[in-house]
């Protein structure tokens, strides 16, 4: 998931990837989507441009967020376990939108502190350069690898 910014209370999620996997990690389906923010779109295009890429104008013609929850809310049961980079903050946000139901949750950004020692930093750039892993070719639909995009 992408946000408007790194506020729990205030900021809104504005893009998602779901990708459901079986117990052999094989790929059952997959969901994506821009969310329009509730926020005025105006306050968002330095920001949302700058971080994460995202072009506003696929936010104006975006669902908002309750459509999207139509879309994905059986995608999250007592069966789920949710993997996700610094998974507390886009949980925090998440949960102000929705009621999430999963078994488990793992944190990739804890994850990568307790196994890749002395890192110069824990984001995804830098784990990723460390696991050598440039490419998700199978899932991705574009070549130039934008770690602000919710899929990587």
């Amino acid at each position: 998931m992408e946000t408007t910014w790194l506020n729990t209370q205030k900021d809104e999620p504005i893009q998602i990837w779901i990708i459901k996997f079986d117990n052999k990690f094989n790929i059952i389906k997959t969901y994506k989507s821009y969310i329009k923010p509730q926020k005025d779109i105006k306050e968002l295009k330095d920001i949302v441009s700058f971080v994460t890429w995202l072009k506003i104008q696929d936010l104006e013609q975006a669902p908002i967020f309750s459509e999207v929850w139509n879309d994905i809310k059986d995608y999250f049961d007592e069966n789920t376990v949710i993997i996700w980079q610094n998974i507390n903050f886009d949980l925090d946000i998440l949960k102000r939108f929705c009621t999430l139901q999963y078994t488990l949750s793992i944190d990739t950004l804890q994850l990568a502190k307790s196994t890749l020692h002395f890192l110069s930093s824990y984001s995804l750039e830098i784990i990723n350069e460390v696991l050598n892993q440039k490419k998700i070719n199978d899932i991705a639909e574009f070549e130039i690898a934008n770690y602000h995009d919710a899929l990587y």
